[in-house]
């Protein structure tokens, strides 16, 4: 039972915020009216700049505090996230 829960969790977990978006990624490109080669390049490229500003996102927290970040950038992110859920 607790395996099923851990699953569980690590599914809601990575199916919020923008892992929705990449997740989704080509599907809302070719949406966009890209051809599907268009919307696969523009899907890579999403993932390898998401791969590349890693190393900035490490060092900040670092610096910073997850905590701190956190309480921040929360509002903010709660209203882009509900911005980007009405303009799909």
């Amino acid at each position: 039972m607790l395996d099923l829960q851990l699953i569980d969790h690590h599914f809601r977990q990575q199916f919020c915020g923008v892992n929705v978006i990449a997740y989704y990624s080509s599907t809302i490109f070719t949406q966009a009216s890209f051809s599907e080669i268009q919307a696969l390049l523009a899907s890579w490229g999403f993932g390898a700049l998401n791969f590349v500003m890693a190393l900035p996102a490490v060092y900040t927290i670092d610096t910073f505090g997850r905590r701190n970040l956190l309480l921040v950038t929360f509002p903010l992110m709660s209203l882009f996230l509900l911005m980007t859920g009405f303009a799909l």
